[in-house]
């Protein structure tokens, strides 16, 4: 081989090395790799039982929480800016271990200010934030919030990859509920339920009432009341209540979810997520007919005295 060619031989293996030293951290390039970092890379999809095919979620922030086997916090990480791609992931160092990984999207713009985590007391039971403010709701401002958990995940510094891989289903666990009239009279809408926070975990907190009051906002349907609420699914109350504006009295009081969501058979609270409420007015002499509609489904139909 000639002296040049020995030369640029030297120079590329040179140039590796450095790239090596740079980038790879001391102890990596060995076979045990016992001394390279270890972690958890995650990433996300959302399908529900209703959908054929995976999609990648539009999420605005991304926040993921990892819980070792007695479901205490050992780190968190949080994305402002989480890319659109499906090759996106979001990494978190940790020690060797089997973990589970709790992910929460949409916090940034929610409800409320979450609780900050703390490594090694948090827990999945913990509150992660609170939706009353003296019994009423906050104003979410129709921001949506997603939710999801991993499999059990075990990171070994001893088996390659030196970072697990795991991937998480995020749902959606906010719905939004319009709720307008066809008709006189001037009304009030609210939906009462039984419960304000909700957990690291993903578990809603019963026992704190709460009243969601309808946001205004330009519409064409100037009728209509708008309301964003967490988890409508079965095992926790939510009343909506109906009052004349005018004197208070109730023109309708029932169970959101089984007296009127779920009495349409086309509704799926595992898979919907948006809801119209449509009340038909109607006034005959000294009586009113109440008819209401569920996405367009006929639910109920009664008549009133004035």
């Amino acid at each position: 081989m000639s002296a040049t060619r020995r030369h640029r031989k030297g120079i590329v293996l040179g140039g590796v090395m450095l790239l090596l030293c740079l980038f790879v951290p001391w102890g990596c390039i060995f076979d045990d790799f016992l001394d390279c970092p270890t972690g958890i890379r995650v990433r996300f999809y959302s399908q529900s039982p209703c959908e054929g095919r995976r999609s990648r979620p539009a999420v605005s922030d991304l926040n993921i929480y990892v819980f070792d086997g007695d479901d205490r916090l050992v780190a968190w990480q949080q994305d402002d800016a989480p890319e659109s791609n499906e090759d996106y992931a979001l990494s978190v160092q940790v020690g060797e271990g089997v973990y589970t990984v709790i992910a929460w999207a949409g916090l940034n713009s929610g409800p409320d200010e979450p609780e900050t985590p703390v490594n090694g007391t948090t827990t999945k039971a913990d509150v992660l934030f609170r939706l009353r403010e003296g019994g009423i709701a906050a104003d979410t401002g129709g921001s949506r919030l997603w939710f999801g958990e991993s499999s059990s995940v075990e990171v070994s510094g001893t088996k390659r990859p030196v970072f697990a891989d795991t991937e998480i289903n995020l749902m959606e666990v906010t719905s939004r509920v319009s709720v307008r009239f066809d008709g006189p009279g001037d009304y009030e809408v609210a939906v009462e339920s039984n419960h304000g926070a909700i957990t690291f975990g993903g578990d809603i907190v019963p026992g704190s009432p709460v009243r969601y009051t309808a946001v205004s906002s330009p519409s064409r349907v100037e009728s209509e009341n708008r309301f964003t609420i967490l988890r409508p699914d079965g095992g926790y109350e939510y009343t909506l209540v109906v009052s004349d504006s005018r004197d208070g009295a109730e023109l309708f009081r029932g169970d959101l979810l089984e007296t009127l969501l779920l009495k349409n058979p086309t509704v799926d609270l595992a898979c919907d997520r948006d809801f119209e409420i449509v009340f038909e007015v109607r006034e005959f002499g000294t009586y009113i007919g109440l008819k209401i509609y569920v996405n367009g489904w006929p639910v109920h139909s009664y008549s009133l005295n004035l």
